[in-house]
């Protein structure tokens, strides 16, 4: 009986271990099943391994970025040399949107630099390998950048305004300027979403992978980095102020241009026009105008001109210079031939005075009915305008002046 009892016992713990062991690898299959479809998850969800021309477009973005000077020399940055570039750049920059009103000093500009390019160090970039072929590749890099456009342009030139000096001629006003533009930089935050493509090449001698072209691809990482990207065309520009000038429309104006550096009060700016063109027709007939005629003339010449046509077109783009073609419509209420028919219906013995009545009523009726007779171009050399994000002349008053008088010129 006890043998029996004992072999019994026996077959039974077999039999368990039998259907433990069985258990045993059930669960150790399971476990290993679990974990190769997690890995296929892993790898689904962006975990594979980053391919080497992601990897070193991502390293030297992220060197360049945070001024890490052992990153740059992998990849065989020198960075002094890149610090005078990217400070030369900067200054070429920030005169080049100076022009026409002051000329800030490099100690003016160094704070500034700094902010502007400690801002672009909070970006953190990464790499994505879109081809690769024959140790040529095409690296798409992203990061959250910072938005220079997101500065509140009232908020940086308030003072200037306050002040009235717009044309910064003074140092101080210079200095308050740099100072809330540097605030303004330091507390931005990395949020838009950006990417820019980059064309690779293998180094074999460095034993990384290398932009195919090293300028560009510094320019294109810190403009996007930082939201610097130049996104609207210059002739659309030129031709937004070109046609609130010649419709006398302020508002237009302020917005196609410098903005509340402009003042932010109305200007009545079909009041200053048709003045202008009235003193402009009374020293052309010598005097003889009365002072009402002069100002219908002027008011009809304005209205005609609202009415011409405006093209323009880029001539050439490098950086934030550009050079722009102006053509405009032009109107000549009484040509030269059409004048000498109009003396001939002059009737004798008028005087002077009734002479100019009928020659006024004349052009006045001409000018409402005038249909453009030729063309005039005019080219403008143009900066942008990175806080209005536009394109403005380099010279605006000789601009305005020129504009203004092209419908109107023989």
């Amino acid at each position: 009986m006890i043998a029996w009892e004992q072999d019994r016992r026996a077959k039974l713990s077999g039999l368990v271990l039998q259907i433990g062991g069985i258990g045993m690898k059930n669960a150790v299959c399971r476990i290993a099943a679990s974990m190769t479809l997690l890995f296929a998850v892993l790898m689904l969800a962006g975990f594979a391994p980053q391919d080497e021309a992601a990897r070193d477009m991502e390293e030297l973005s992220r060197a360049l970025l945070h001024d890490d000077a052992a990153g740059m020399k992998k990849f065989g940055y020198d960075r002094e040399k890149l610090q005078r570039k990217k400070r030369e750049d900067f200054a070429r920059s920030f005169e080049v949107a100076a022009i026409g009103v002051a000329s800030f000093t490099e100690d003016l500009i160094h704070p500034l630099e700094e902010a502007f390019y400690e801002a672009a160090g909070k970006c953190e970039p990464q790499g994505k390998l879109l081809s690769k072929e024959d140790g040529r590749a095409t690296v798409e890099i992203s990061f959250k950048a910072i938005d220079c456009r997101k500065i509140d342009a009232r908020e940086v030139v308030g003072d200037v305004i306050k002040s009235g000096d717009t044309r910064f001629k003074e140092r101080k006003t210079r200095e308050d300027f740099i100072k809330r533009y540097e605030k303004a930089l330091r507390e931005l935050e990395p949020s838009e979403l950006r990417h820019f493509q980059v064309n690779c090449v293998y180094d074999s001698e460095k034993g990384v992978w290398m932009p195919k072209n090293p300028d560009e691809f510094l320019m294109n990482l810190f403009n996007f980095a930082t939201g610097s990207l130049i996104e609207s065309d210059p002739a659309e520009s030129m031709k937004r102020l070109s046609a609130a000038w010649l419709r006398q429309d302020w508002e237009g104006v302020r917005k196609a241009s410098w903005g509340d550096l402009m003042g932010t009060e109305e200007v009545n700016l079909h009041g200053i026009a048709a003045k202008s063109f009235a003193e402009m027709y009374k020293r052309g007939f010598g005097g003889g105008l009365s002072d009402g005629q002069a100002r219908m003339l002027s008011e009809a010449t304005l209205k005609a001109m609202g009415r011409v046509d405006i093209q323009t077109r880029t001539l050439r783009q490098e950086g934030s210079k550009a050079q722009v073609e102006i053509t405009v419509e032009t109107i000549d209420p009484f040509p030269r031939n059409e004048l000498l028919e109009a003396r001939k219906r002059i009737p004798p013995g008028a005087s002077k005075k009734e002479i100019l009545g009928m020659f006024v009523a004349e052009v006045i009726d001409r000018l409402e009915h005038a249909k453009p007779r030729g063309k005039k171009t005019i080219v403008v050399e143009c900066v942008y305008y990175g806080l209005q994000r536009t394109w403005v002349p380099a010279s605006m008053e000789k601009f305005f002046l020129t504009l203004l008088a092209l419908p109107v010129s023989r």
